[in-house]
């Protein structure tokens, strides 16, 4: 990443910034001791450093900061796979008490006459 603006005013680019970060403790050098915004404060200056970096993923996302919109993303997830056409429709759990779209952990231990 050559330049990082959080939430531009004019566009940039055509990538944003989602999904959840992974650091080296180092960061923690960066960061005043003082209410900071990283996404404002502290990524531009590791871009213009070059030590910023990206993965581009394809396919669904949504901003999930609040439970509620985790539970909708979550619901809207599970609606896509069920279309056939999806690589991960075969996950879909299906049988006797289960309202779909569901996806259960083959692990997972169900008693008996539950509704999920």
């Amino acid at each position: 990443i050559s330049q990082f603006v959080e939430k531009p005013q004019v566009f940039v680019g055509n990538k944003i910034n989602a999904g959840m970060y992974i650091f080296n403790k180092a960061i923690l050098n960066r960061i005043p001791l003082q209410p900071t915004s990283i996404e404002t404060d502290v990524f531009p200056i590791m871009a213009s450093d070059g030590q910023l970096y990206a993965m581009e993923l394809h396919g669904f996302w949504m901003d999930v900061g609040q439970p509620k919109d985790y539970l909708a993303g979550m619901c809207k997830y599970l609606t896509s796979l069920q279309d056939k056409k999806h690589h991960n429709h075969e996950s879909l759990s299906k049988g006797q008490g289960i309202i779909e779209p569901v996806m259960i952990d083959p692990s997972a231990k169900i008693g008996n006459n539950v509704l999920i």
